[in-house]
């Protein structure tokens, strides 16, 4: 009897994909979808060394990684996801963000440190 070969999986399969995810945030919800593969190894290793704060790579993760949001200026016109705009946000949303962002992929995860 012969063993079952496993189905092969492309490696572009695994890093595709995006996600919608909804955070909740004083009393109002973004919602924003973004790739689903963003926590590499790679990630996880640039996240847990160097310098700057968890803040602030928080942001830079969001900035490559989120790819829209329902976040408007007073005029309804998108604001951008940038580093600047992310600077001037509450530490805490952009903390939720990724919070909700990983463990949408990650459903047993506790918190941004997995």
């Amino acid at each position: 009897m012969s063993k079952r070969q496993p189905a092969q999986i492309k490696l572009s399969q695994l890093q595709a994909g995006t996600k919608t995810v909804t955070v909740p945030f004083g009393g109002i919800e973004i919602v924003l979808v973004f790739n689903a593969g963003f926590w590499t190894c790679r990630t996880e290793r640039e996240y847990f060394s160097g310098e700057g704060s968890f803040a602030e790579k928080n942001a830079i993760l969001i900035v490559k990684h989120v790819t829209t949001w329902n976040i408007t200026d007073d005029d309804g016109k998108a604001v951008p996801i940038t580093m600047k705009v992310l600077e001037e946000l509450d530490v805490w949303l952009v903390n939720a963000i990724i919070d909700a962002m990983i463990k949408a992929v990650n459903p047993n995860a506790q918190n941004s440190q997995g």
